[in-house]
C-alpha cells in the first residue's frame, strides 16, 4: 500500500512558549479559582476548531481576568457575534494572548474605546494599537469575563498564539497550565464506511455501526472490500467539565500504524477543514463530530496528520481475521485503547447502480461529476450552482431535483445536491424566479432550518432570479421579506429608569436578518450594545452625556437587509 507521512512540529514554532512555559505565564484568572475547563483546544465545533481553551469563572459574568505576562495591548475588538468584547497582548516572547467574550474593558481601555466608537457612531469596532498607548504588566487586570459575542454561559475564552503567523498554541499540551484530569477519553462508536467509485468517482457510504459497549471481544466485524473507519471520541476532565475533543487518535491494523492524527495547533485559515477531517454526514445527522480516517483530495490540513497509509482506506487482501485498535489520547496524556476483529466480507454480485425516475418528477434526476480541484458549474432549467476550485474537499457525483413547493416560494424549490457533502468554500446559485418588477428588491434565497424556521441567505436580483452564495448545499427556493423588522422595548412608555444601570430593546426581523440599527436620546447618538444571539439592544445610562432626573425622548430605527424600515419612540424618566 502507498504511504503518505505527514509530521507537525509546532512546538519548534513556539520555542519561547515551551521554554517558559508555566515560569512565564501566570494564569488568566485568580489563583483561588478552581482551574475547570469548559472546551478544551482543537475541539470540533460547527465549521471550525476550538481555537483556545474556556475557562469556568462561576456561570455569571464579573471574574476579574489578568494579563498572564507583561507586554501592550495591541488590538481591541468588539462585535455583537464572534469573541463579542476582546482584548489581544503582545508579548515579548513572539506571543500573543487572547481574552474574550468580555463583559467590560479596564476603564481608562473602556473609555478609549468608547470615544471611538462615538467618533465613528458603530458599536462594532475593531481597533490595532501601537505599543505605546496601553502597556501592560504581568498580573494586570485587564477586563471582567462575560457572556458577550457568540457565547452562551459566562466563561473567558482564552488563546496563546504565535505573533508572527497567528497560529494557535495548545497550551494544555504544551504544558503552559495544567488542569486536574486522570480520566481517560471515552470511544463511544466506530462507523465503518465502505468505498468504491464510479466512472472514477469516490461513491462512499456508511457499512455498519460498531458499538463499543456491545461487541464482545470475540466477536468479528464484517468489512466491505475497501473501507475507511471513523471515530466517535469525546473526553472529559475532573470536577465539572464540559464535553472535550481529544488530543491525538491512532488507528492500527495488525499492530501498523495506518492513521494518527493530532491537534497541537492550527493557522486560522485552514480551521474550516474540520469538515474534511469529521465525518460530515454524521455531524449533519448525529450531531456528533466523528474523526474519520480518510484522507480526502482536497484536504490541505496536512500538518496534523502523523501518518496516513493509503488515505486512511484499508483493503484486506484475504479472508483471515485481522485486529484493529483505536487508541485515543488527551491533552495531559490519559489514553483510552479499543481493539476488535475484522474480517472481509463474501463477494457479492454487483449490479451496478442506476436512479429511477419516479412517476411525479417532470424530470430525469441527472449526476455530473464535480471535482475538488477545478471549477464547476451545473445548469439546467435555470438553475445554475457554480462551485469554485477548493469549493470540495474530493470529487462527487451532484445532482440537483425539486421538491413539493412551499407557499412562501415564489419559485421552484430546489434540493441542491445533498447537506450532507460539504461545501469548503462557498457556492454561487441562481434560482430562477416569477417576482414582480416592485418586489424584486424584496426577494432572498430562503431555506428552513431544522427547527422548520425559513431563513435568508440573502442574494440579489438577476434578470430572471435571485443569485446568492451558499456555504452549504441543501433545499433553497427564492422568498420575499416585506415585513420591517419588530422593535420590542423591554420598559413601559413613559417609564421612570432612574433605578437602571441600562434601558434595553429587543429587535428581530422575519426573514432577511437585521442590517443596521441606530439610536438617539434627546436627538444625540447613542451608543446602544448589540447583542445578536440575544436580539438585544442596551443603552448604559452615561451620566457624561445624559442629564439626571430628567424626561428624555429615545428613538431607534432598525432596517433589515432587504431596507424594510422600522422606527419605535418613546419618553423615559432617568
Amino acid at each position: 500500500m502507498r504511504c503518505f507521512f505527514f509530521f507537525i512540529m509546532l512546538y519548534c514554532a513556539f520555542p519561547a512558549l515551551q521554554a517558559q512555559g508555566p515560569a512565564y505565564y501566570r494564569l488568566p484568572l485568580d489563583s483561588n479559582m478552581t482551574l475547570s475547563l469548559a472546551g478544551n483546544f482543537g475541539e470540533p465545533r460547527e465549521n471550525h476548531f476550538h481555537s483556545g481553551v474556556d475557562f469556568r469563572v462561576g456561570g455569571q459574568p464579573g471574574a476579574r481576568l489578568y494579563a498572564v505576562a507583561g507586554g501592550y495591548v495591541s488590538r481591541i475588538s468588539v462585535s455583537p457575534g464572534g469573541y463579542g468584547k476582546a482584548i489581544y497582548i503582545k508579548h515579548p516572547n513572539g506571543a500573543t494572548s487572547v481574552y474574550a467574550h468580555l463583559h467590560t474593558f479596564p476603564s481608562k481601555i473602556k473609555k478609549y474605546i468608547e470615544r471611538i466608537q462615538y467618533r465613528k457612531q458603530r458599536f462594532a469596532v475593531n481597533e490595532y494599537l501601537d505599543s505605546t498607548l496601553f502597556p501592560v504588566k504581568k498580573g494586570q487586570v485587564v477586563g471582567i469575563a462575560g457572556n458577550s459575542g457568540n457565547s452562551f454561559g459566562a466563561h473567558l475564552h482564552f488563546e496563546l498564539r504565535e505573533t508572527a503567523t497567528d497560529k494557535t498554541l495548545n497550551m494544555i499540551k504544551g504544558g503552559v497550565y495544567r488542569t486536574p484530569d486522570n480520566i481517560p477519553p471515552k470511544i463511544h462508536n466506530i462507523v465503518f464506511y465502505e468505498y468504491g467509485k464510479s466512472s472514477g468517482i469516490p461513491e462512499i457510504s456508511p457499512y455498519s455501526l460498531y458499538v463499543i459497549g456491545n461487541i464482545r471481544k470475540e466477536n468479528v466485524v464484517t468489512v466491505p472490500d475497501t473501507f475507511f473507519v471513523a471515530v466517535d471520541v469525546d473526553d472529559r476532565q475532573n470536577g465539572p467539565s464540559g464535553v472535550l475533543g481529544v488530543n491525538r487518535l491512532v488507528v492500527k491494523l495488525d499492530k501498523e500504524v495506518i492513521f494518527a492524527y493530532r491537534m497541537d495547533g492550527f493557522l486560522f485559515e485552514d480551521t474550516k477543514y474540520i469538515n474534511s477531517l469529521m465525518a460530515y454526514d454524521w455531524w449533519i445527522t448525529q450531531k456528533r463530530p466523528l474523526v474519520k480516517t480518510y484522507l480526502e483530495p482536497g484536504n490541505k490540513l496536512l500538518y496534523v496528520y502523523d501518518k496516513v497509509v493509503n488515505n486512511g482506506l484499508v483493503t484486506l487482501s484475504d479472508s483471515l481475521v485481522h485486529i484493529m485498535e483505536v487508541i485515543a489520547y488527551d491533552d495531559v496524556g490519559n489514553t483510552s485503547l479499543v481493539a476488535f476483529n475484522v474480517r472481509k466480507r463474501k463477494p457479492a454480485v454487483s449490479t451496478g447502480e442506476t436512479i429511477t425516475n419516479e412517476a411525479d418528477k417532470p424530470f430525469e434526476v441527472k449526476k455530473v461529476p464535480m471535482f475538488h480541484d477545478s471549477l464547476n458549474v451545473f445548469h439546467e432549467r435555470g438553475l445554475k450552482v457554480t462551485v469554485p476550485a477548493g469549493g470540495l474537499y474530493r470529487p462527487v457525483w451532484f445532482t440537483a431535483d425539486t421538491l413539493p413547493r412551499p407557499n412562501s416560494a415564489c419559485s421552484a424549490y430546489w434540493r441542491i445536491h445533498t447537506a450532507e457533502t460539504p461545501l469548503h468554500h462557498a457556492a454561487q446559485i441562481h434560482l430562477p424566479a416569477d417576482v414582480p418588477k416592485h418586489l424584486q428588491s424584496k426577494a432572498v434565497v430562503a431555506s428552513y432550518n431544522s427547527k422548520g424556521k425559513i431563513t435568508s441567505s440573502g442574494g440579489t436580483w438577476d434578470g430572471d432570479g435571485v443569485g446568492a452564495s451558499i456555504s452549504s448545499f441543501g433545499d433553497y427556493f427564492v422568498a420575499l421579506d416585506t415585513v420591517p423588522p419588530l422593535i420590542e422595548p423591554q420598559f413601559a412608555r413613559r417609564a421612570n429608569l432612574k433605578r437602571r444601570e441600562k434601558l434595553s430593546v429587543k429587535i428581530t426581523d422575519n426573514l432577511s436578518g437585521i442590517g443596521s440599527y441606530s439610536a438617539t436620546i434627546d436627538g444625540n447618538w447613542a451608543l446602544m450594545e448589540y447583542d445578536a444571539k440575544d436580539n438585544m439592544l442596551e443603552y448604559f445610562f452615561d451620566p457624561a452625556r445624559l442629564k439626571r432626573d430628567q424626561t428624555h425622548t429615545l428613538v431607534v430605527t432598525v432596517k433589515d437587509k432587504r431596507l424594510n424600515v422600522s422606527t419605535f419612540e418613546t419618553d423615559f424618566i432617568w
